[in-house]
């Protein structure tokens, strides 16, 4: 619509990669979201509900999503991170789904950072 908004860069010295449960635990607990990435499967398209963890298909690519909390599922007792996805509302749990701790590599490639509110950059759009 033309309205400008804010990007922010991450302050020098300040990204993080928590690559532990209890780490990723922590930066979520103290700071908020994080980045995450993960290697999808084919049998993630299909997801609609519960703790998502590949159980057959081959590699389709990776994706980055967004992941802002963690818990242990009541019913299946796994561990997983609460992700919102960017394919909209429609698809999964109105566009959020969890991930089983450490599955498809989640673990190993979420990032987080300081902003450095100094140098915000507008944009218009």
């Amino acid at each position: 619509d033309g309205s400008t908004w804010t990007k922010y860069k991450c302050a020098s010295g300040s990204i993080v990669n928590p690559t532990t449960a209890a780490a990723i635990k922590d930066e979520l607990y103290n700071n908020g979201p994080l980045e995450g990435a993960f290697t999808v499967y084919e049998d993630f398209f299909s997801y609609s509900s519960g703790v998502y963890y590949h159980v057959s298909g081959g590699v389709a690519g990776g994706h980055a999503i967004k992941v802002i909390g963690y818990g242990v599922d009541s019913a299946s007792g796994l561990s997983y991170w609460l992700c919102a996805n960017s394919w909209g509302v429609g698809w999964g749990m109105t566009g959020f789904f969890k991930i089983k701790q450490g599955d498809c590599g989640i673990n190993q490639q979420m990032y987080g950072c300081t902003p450095n509110v100094a140098a915000a950059e507008p944009e218009f759009f």
